[in-house]
């Protein structure tokens, strides 16, 4: 929760929209990738990959609903196809890079178990 606030508000910053839809986007995203968080980091590679791709899409929807909220004018069809399809799936190639090294950290720095 804390990456995607600090991680929103940088976007934010450097976003044309209104200052906080990156960081409400970001945040309802992590609360929908919170529900997947214990399998996520203790699986193997195909159930972080196959979340990738829908909360990508959650994230890009969320926030261009916000845009359109808001009053910005968007143009659906086109933002779907030419934008928030594509950049889902880079995501996903992007994960196939990253989630090696995030494991690593998330080893290093998550939270200690308790067990026997």
């Amino acid at each position: 929760m804390m990456w995607a606030l600090v991680g929103g508000l940088c976007l934010d910053l450097f976003s044309n929209g209104p200052f906080g839809l990156m960081t409400i986007a970001l945040v309802v995203t992590s609360l929908l990738a919170r529900l997947g968080y214990g399998l996520v980091f203790g699986s193997y590679i195909i159930l972080p990959l196959t979340l990738a791709f829908p909360l990508s899409l959650a994230f890009y929807l969320t926030y261009t609903l916000l845009l359109d909220v808001f009053g910005r004018p968007v143009a659906w069809l086109p933002a779907l196809t030419n934008v928030i399809l594509p950049a889902s799936l880079l995501n996903v190639a992007v994960m196939l890079v990253l989630l090696p090294p995030l494991r690593l950290l998330h080893r290093y720095t998550g939270r200690e178990e308790m067990s026997w």
